[in-house]
């Protein structure tokens, strides 16, 4: 993908990170990790720091999710912007919500949309994840959606 001059986009989900990927990493263009992967990678814990540290190059924009305190999103210039998380009116399964999130997230990236608005669309499709049961619930909409 390097050598056509591609975009690489990395998904770093909670409990998924180990030093062996640490060059797949490094070599992506859109970071969107979970905040646990990212404080792993990092070894740093404030968040601002967190976000620099992962906006290396070849990097042109980390998003951090965190669950219901939502995601952190940047490009390396101008402020941090924070998503909050969308709320649903019963959480029954949170399977799947980050990679709904991310797929979101890439759908809005790659159709031109600014890092607000993917960042928007992905979290109101994560939580809509969250409020069936499974990890495709949010693709396959339930009688009465």
């Amino acid at each position: 993908m390097q050598a056509v001059g591609g975009v690489i986009s990395w998904d770093g989900g909670a409990g998924r990170y180990r030093d062996s990927i640490r060059e797949l990493v490094e070599a992506s263009h859109l970071r969107i990790v979970s905040r646990e992967f990212a404080e792993r990678y990092t070894g740093l814990k404030d968040l601002k720091a967190v976000m620099h540290a992962l906006m290396a190059a070849p990097a042109r924009l980390v998003v951090i999710t965190d669950g219901i305190r939502g995601s952190y999103g940047w490009t390396g210039a101008g402020e941090i912007i924070h998503q909050p998380a969308h709320p649903v009116s019963r959480v029954v399964d949170t399977t799947g919500c980050g990679d709904v999130y991310h797929g979101a997230f890439l759908h809005g990236w790659l159709s031109g949309w600014d890092l607000s608005r993917c960042m928007e669309f992905a979290s109101r499709l994560a939580a809509q994840n969250a409020s069936g049961l499974g990890g495709r619930f949010v693709c396959h909409p339930q009688p009465g959606s």
